[in-house]
């Protein structure tokens, strides 16, 4: 992991922006990695869209035009809260982004003893990362079962699930069950900001897959945003 540093903005392409309303727009900044390259290593960003003190930013995304290498990953938020819209979002693919994820699957249990010593499973999910909100639905009477989410460091697209029977049973022999998992990239991304002083959304490069430089990969950064008058 590197250290800390901001990469100045480089590329020639102006931001556009689209009003919606008397005060609403769209703000739209387009980077290009060749020349405004992230280092591997969390805490080097690019502050790309400036607002204004008292706007107020309701949503803001990244759409991927050229894909970065595999593993690429980028946090979008700002100031301290470096993943406010989106924690290690993947590059690799084209289109949106995506902050929310699920996969399900099936466990079929064999015997859970009393106490701590539970049983585990572990459930594929794509691009889960460390920092992600996890949370866990069964088709099942959870029987006094307790159900822990965990995502493994480093994260391999996959969290593991523990149970932990606290009833007063040596044993307890559950049904088959299916568990839907859902990871949530963005869980503060549905509370708008309201920008107190004139600050940047920025992006910021993660190292939670892998030590990767992005520095071929052509993204939109966009964002909503309530100017006031």
């Amino acid at each position: 992991m590197g250290l800390s540093k901001t990469v100045k903005l480089s590329n020639a392409e102006r931001q556009r922006v689209f009003w919606l309303n008397d005060f609403e727009m769209l703000i739209k900044q387009k980077i290009y990695f060749a020349n405004d390259s992230l280092d591997a290593g969390r805490g080097t960003h690019i502050k790309a869209i400036p607002v204004l003190a008292n706007d107020i930013v309701t949503a803001a995304w990244i759409k991927v035009n050229t894909a970065c290498p595999t593993n690429a990953t980028v946090d979008l938020g700002y100031g301290s809260m470096v993943n406010y819209w989106g924690n290690a979002l993947p590059l690799d693919g084209t289109g949106v982004v995506s902050t929310l994820y699920t996969a399900s699957d099936t466990w079929d249990f064999d015997r859970v003893p009393r106490g701590t010593e539970g049983d585990n499973t572990e459930i594929e999910v794509p691009n889960v990362a460390t920092g992600d909100v996890v949370s866990l639905v069964t088709n099942i009477d959870t029987l006094g079962l307790d159900f822990d989410i965990s995502v493994p460091k480093p994260p391999r697209d996959r969290v593991v699930v523990h149970v932990t029977n606290n009833t007063p049973d040596n044993y307890l022999y559950p049904e088959k069950t299916t568990m839907t998992v859902t990871v949530n990239k963005a869980p503060w991304a549905t509370h708008p900001w309201h920008v107190t002083a004139a600050d940047t959304i920025d992006i910021t490069a993660t190292t939670d897959f892998a030590d990767v430089d992005i520095n071929s990969g052509v993204i939109e950064l966009w964002a909503r945003v309530v100017r006031a008058r």
